[in-house]
């Protein structure tokens, strides 16, 4: 005879027991993984009917007493959410991130091109329009142009790739513990 238990350490011996996912077990009980997830948790409770089809499921749980390891599997989907969303925000802090280096290397490219022009645009200006304030006014965007390579200039740039860099592999390897995660699952879990 099976000891009564309630439902929500019930549902996770059942699951433990035939290693069943709540997806699994949700299309058994006649409701959503969501709803599994919520009555393993304490949340929510199951209808009459899911109770009841969750007892029948429990018949042969007689002896079976689970390990704490196999109550909560690392297996069960929300065991690596914290570190698919780590993946999830390194690669798009890198996208914004490398969006920002684009952003940079145009400023660089166009401050170089002032720069570049400064010779020739400070000759022409002498020739054609040679008044102190326009004088000023090239002045100053010379001036902006040396401030803006400093800001934007190969130095930026490197420590940009730099953090660019450092987020992808750390994206990379959450990748790589996620697969190493997920592969021994695959393999112990049988589909019915």
């Amino acid at each position: 005879m099976a000891i009564p238990i309630s439902p929500e350490p019930l549902l996770l011996v059942v699951r433990a027991y035939y290693g069943f996912s709540q997806t699994e077990v949700a299309e058994f009980l006649g409701v959503s993984r969501g709803q599994v997830a919520l009555v393993e948790t304490g949340r929510r409770l199951l209808s009459s009917v899911g109770e009841k089809r969750l007892r029948f499921l429990s018949t042969c749980l007689s002896n079976f007493v689970p390990s704490q390891a196999e109550m909560f599997p690392f297996s069960a989907p929300t065991a690596w959410e914290p570190l698919q969303c780590y993946q999830r925000k390194c690669l798009r802090q890198a996208h914004g991130l490398r969006q920002e280096l684009a952003r940079l290397q145009m400023l660089a490219m166009q401050c170089q091109r002032r720069l570049q022009d400064m010779p020739v645009l400070r000759a022409a200006l002498a020739q054609e329009l040679p008044t102190a304030d326009l004088q000023t006014w090239l002045h100053q965007r010379e001036e902006q142009a040396h401030a803006g390579l400093t800001e934007c200039g190969p130095a930026a740039q490197a420590l940009l790739q730099m953090r660019i860099n450092t987020l992808e592999s750390q994206a990379a390897d959450a990748t790589r513990k996620l697969g190493a995660i997920r592969r021994p699952l695959s393999k112990a879990r049988p589909r019915l």
